[in-house]
């Protein structure tokens, strides 16, 4: 790919759209977050993050992650088990994978 000269107004109507296109991402992800579930059962958060309930209780003991008891049993908030996948460097696809893996057996 070479080298391409543009004007300072292409330049920023490529940036207005950029922006208009950002905005609109910003939306969709909004509404799957108020219409897909934040937390998931015991069961589901070991599958997720690919470890046993040893390692899970540890997490919780340690805050690493964001729990709630309710109704008798502990439930996991999937934003907090994301952000603790990712300071462990696990990649966004894998995170995304293994989320979607989960929500398809809830629908079976």
């Amino acid at each position: 790919m070479g080298i391409s000269v543009v004007t300072a107004q292409d330049f920023e109507r490529y940036c207005e759209g950029v922006e208009e296109r950002l905005r609109a991402i910003e939306s969709e992800l909004e509404m799957y977050r108020q219409v897909l579930p934040q937390w998931i059962t015991r069961s589901e958060a070991m599958e997720f993050l690919g470890v046993r309930s040893t390692k899970l209780n540890e997490l919780r003991r340690t805050k690493k992650i964001v729990t709630s008891n309710s109704a008798g049993y502990t439930k996991y908030y999937i934003p907090s088990l994301r952000d603790y996948m990712i300071s462990q460097s696990t990649d966004l696809e894998s995170i995304n994978k293994n989320l979607k893996i989960i929500f398809q057996k809830r629908l079976q």
